[in-house]
């Protein structure tokens, strides 16, 4: 067999990531962009089904396609308008978040074993 690629999952394997505090904060800058009309308690159950939709994607619809089709609709608001303030919190906000992300210490010399053997 000859063997050309490893990969990896990242959260659990490479890193430790505490996606419950990782998430309160990534809902509460996009939260930020949109308008105050929206309550947040609906944003978030929106943005959490949106999210889960994706999960269970069964490949047939893009994660992008299946998130405007299940977000925008539950918070009645137009997915162009919401696409833009979803992209102006990632290059905006999105980099002042504080990285929740613990390293694996074994998860170094094995990611360079990897690359040293040419996979």
């Amino acid at each position: 067999m000859n063997i050309e690629a490893i990969l990896f999952d990242l959260d659990g394997t490479l890193i430790n990531n505490d996606r419950n505090k990782f998430g309160k904060e990534y809902f509460e800058i996009v939260y930020r962009r949109f308008p105050r009309s929206i309550p947040f308690s609906e944003f978030a159950e929106a943005l959490q089904g949106a999210f889960a939709a994706m999960t269970n994607n069964d490949g047939r619809r893009t994660n992008k396609k299946l998130f405007e089709e299940t977000f925008f609709p539950s918070i009645d608001f137009p997915a162009d308008r919401g696409l833009a303030l979803f992209d102006e919190a990632h290059k905006h906000d999105f980099p002042g978040l504080e990285d929740p992300a613990e390293k694996i210490p074994e998860a170094k010399p094995v990611v360079e074993s990897m690359f040293q053997r040419g996979l």
